[in-house]
């Protein structure tokens, strides 16, 4: 069990749960994660960058396309579209990053943090951060190691996750937003997790080597205040306490088969923090868009019926209480009612009675 996670129980299991930011700007984080494999290839376009120094090309890639945001991030190239096998190289990681599988690797991070205390900051374990997503380690030699490959993708994966920015523009139901947001930097200053000395506010393109650089073992990956303060044991009792949380099993869910329940599984816990652990009610075509899925689309029945098969796995699986239709309103303008699990009650009203 973490040092700080709940110990809960949901029937007759006993389950862990992880802290993460019920700030407003977690929806916009999470929605800069794709829910499903993307077979298209993104839109990319260089530009000659203007900038002094020596030439390069900033090219921007749209990593995530759904109705409800756009996500694109920028990488300088030297040697711009010419450079054509790194450039698709860092595509590919980039796109996959903000897929399904990024958003699982975003979990595994966020557990880490939780399980150091809520410091802000901890220190990189490939196999640590992959036993979190649930994958089995197998016996080299005298020890238990991860399959390399997994190992080379996950140091890769938070190795985006700790250096790009992405350019969200958000469209909920009250208007657009357009946002910057980086989650993560990756540093072995011991002295920056102390200080905070990252730079933050910075909205240069990410060099190309950057990107492509994978994250080694002991490596400090520190949260970006701005969307982790509410989380932090720094912030104090006032403010360190804008948090939800959820079952850790999560990270373990297959992104192929379970990309829609790993972004609901996020977002109603934090609906449920900031409304209260009531029932909650939402439209099928509001919904629709938080699970990354068109209401507009010409497959909307088709993905109405996967987003229904999606709800009952979550409540089978403990991440919320059930679901049921009210009959209030005609197709996708119908109000869904979704409650709390148990134990996701029982810890809101906890954390609300120690503020």
């Amino acid at each position: 069990m973490s040092a700080t996670g709940t110990t809960i129980t949901n029937g007759p299991e006993i389950q862990e749960t992880f802290a993460y930011s019920s700030e407003a700007v977690m929806f916009q984080i999470l929605a800069s994660f794709h829910p499903k494999f993307q077979r298209r290839r993104p839109h990319v376009v260089s530009v000659l960058d203007g900038a002094p120094g020596p030439p390069g090309y900033v090219t921007t890639v749209t990593v995530t396309d759904t109705p409800l945001a756009v996500a694109r991030t920028q990488v300088r190239i030297p040697d711009g579209p010419s450079d054509e096998g790194r450039l698709n190289d860092s595509t590919r990681l980039l796109v996959r990053s903000f897929g399904p599988e990024g958003l699982k690797h975003f979990f595994s991070m966020l557990i880490a943090l939780d399980e150091g205390r809520h410091q802000g900051w901890y220190a990189f374990d490939a196999n640590e951060h992959l036993d979190r997503l649930g994958y089995r380690r197998r016996q080299e030699g005298a020890g238990l190691y991860h399959h390399s490959g997994n190992v080379r993708k996950a140091r890769r994966i938070v190795g985006v996750l700790s250096s790009v920015r992405a350019e969200l523009t958000y469209n909920p139901t009250t208007g657009t937003l357009t946002t910057s947001i980086r989650l993560f930097a990756a540093t072995t200053d011991d002295q920056a997790a102390g200080t905070q000395a990252i730079r933050w506010e910075s909205t240069s393109p990410t060099p190309l080597e950057r990107v492509l650089s994978p994250v080694q073992d002991g490596e400090l990956i520190i949260a970006n205040p701005e969307w982790y303060a509410g989380v932090a044991q720094t912030g104090g009792r006032k403010t360190g306490k804008r948090y939800t949380r959820q079952l850790r099993r999560l990270a373990t869910e297959d992104a192929r088969e379970n990309g829609i329940a790993l972004r609901l599984g996020a977002y109603l816990p934090i609906r449920h923090r900031l409304n209260g652990p009531g029932p909650g009610c939402l439209k099928w075509a509001t919904l629709m868009r938080w699970a990354g899925l068109n209401p507009e689309g010409r497959h909307a029945s088709n993905d109405l019926k996967e987003l229904r098969a999606e709800l009952d796995y979550m409540t089978d699986q403990g991440y919320i209480g059930g679901w049921q239709e009210t009959g209030r309103g005609d197709g996708l303008d119908e109000v869904v009612e979704l409650t709390a699990p148990d134990w996701l009650r029982a810890s809101l009203s906890s954390i609300r009675r120690r503020r």
